[in-house]
């Protein structure tokens, strides 16, 4: 098992701006050596035939063609009609930034 110092716990402790007791301190130094006997554990595994992934689905990006296609008139004048307030074919907000 690793053996992680109190010195080391305080540290990281500090950059990730934690207020850890004595009593935290002792737990989390238990808690990080057995992470790191997991990690040692995991490093001594066997992998050399084993092609790296990044994603274990497989999954493939589908891209379609872009195409311009002209709004239905009838459709944007339903749309503005729905809207609490519009102006001149546009749907009028209240003012987000100043």
């Amino acid at each position: 098992m690793p053996i992680i110092s109190k010195e080391q716990v305080e540290n990281i402790a500090n950059l990730a701006r934690l207020d850890l007791t004595k009593s935290e301190v002792s737990k989390m130094q238990k808690e990080l050596a057995a992470i790191l006997d997991y990690i040692n554990l995991l490093n001594e595994a066997d992998v050399s035939g084993v092609e790296p992934t990044f994603s274990p689905l497989g999954s493939v990006n589908v891209l379609r063609e872009d195409k311009v296609v002209l709004s239905d008139k009838q459709v944007v004048s339903d749309m503005l009609s729905q809207a609490p307030n519009s102006e001149g074919g546009y749907i009028k907000t209240k003012q987000i930034l100043k």
